[in-house]
């Protein structure tokens, strides 16, 4: 599950300021994900149970890549919000100000308008600002390469109780060095509406094989702490995981699956077909 320890490649000074100063221009009716994070467990499938704080904490991860984690618990819905933003980011040089309304992104994320939905909002960037994260992954070249901040560097806004919600503007930033994690062959480019549609599980299920045309062979111990589930039973959590394999299937994002009774080992088969190919990944 951890990566192999291969020495972090240290770059050149100016090395990331020869980069392209924008991130890749995906279509609309996508969203970017870095590789390093999708195959991972920074963001966790949990829902209701209180949100645990980390320090220092060591988060499960495939082999090519190691997250250490500071702050409180990432869930999904964070990472939604997480892609959202980096979406509007890509439209202008990364490290200027993204200037948003709550509103404008609680509609594409597909939540209701009302106040829950505007403090969900509030509390998600506010908890990715409070963050520091190390990552470092490795490229297909083999080279390693490390971001380490939070994963929204500045916040600006009007505050959690203003009357006016519906013209709220946020003013966000993030670090330049995110450029690294949106490298060529780094990132998958995820269907926005078919995530937005899937359970929790089903999600991170449908974002980890997402970035594999062939996707690997994984263990169900494995799939547990890559989804950061609490289910503590393993049979209850390979119950539920074969009903998202399922729906899965259903939704034609899988053309077969099987879980190996001997093995455990959970292999799947995707429909590359009917537009839910992914783009811009690597073999896994």
């Amino acid at each position: 599950m951890k990566a192999t320890k291969t020495p972090v490649e240290v770059l050149p000074a100016g090395a990331v300021a020869e980069m392209p100063a924008q991130l890749p221009l995906w279509r609309d009716a996508v969203r970017g994900i870095p590789n390093a994070i999708a195959r991972s467990a920074l963001f966790s499938v949990n829902c209701s149970d209180p949100r645990t704080r980390f320090h220092r904490h060591e988060i499960a991860a495939l082999q090519g890549s190691s997250i250490t984690y500071t702050g409180e618990e990432l869930r999904l819905d964070d990472e939604d919000v997480l892609l959202q933003l980096i979406h509007l980011a890509r439209l202008q040089p990364l490290g200027q100000e993204v200037i948003f309304s709550s509103y404008a992104v609680i509609k594409a994320l597909g939540w209701s308008v009302n106040t829950h939905s505007y403090e969900r909002l509030y509390d998600s960037i506010e908890r990715m600002k409070a963050t520091a994260v190390t990552i470092k992954f490795q490229k297909p070249d083999g080279a390693w390469l490390e971001f380490k901040d939070s994963l929204i560097s500045t916040v600006e806004h009007g505050g959690k109780n203003i009357n006016n919600r519906t013209d709220s503007l946020w003013r966000v930033k993030f670090n330049r060095d995110l450029l690294e994690l949106y490298s060529d062959m780094a990132y998958t480019e995820l269907d926005w509406q078919m995530r937005r549609k899937l359970p929790p599980l089903a999600k991170k299920l449908h974002t980890l094989y997402m970035t594999s045309e062939n996707p690997q062979g994984l263990t169900v111990e494995q799939l547990h702490k890559l989804t950061g589930s609490r289910i503590k039973q393993l049979k209850q959590f390979r119950y539920k995981l074969r009903n998202m394999l399922e729906l899965m299937h259903e939704r034609k994002f899988l053309a077969d699956y099987v879980v190996d009774p001997t093995t455990d080992v959970v292999r799947v088969r995707r429909q590359l077909s009917g537009g839910h190919g992914a783009t811009n990944t690597v073999a896994a």
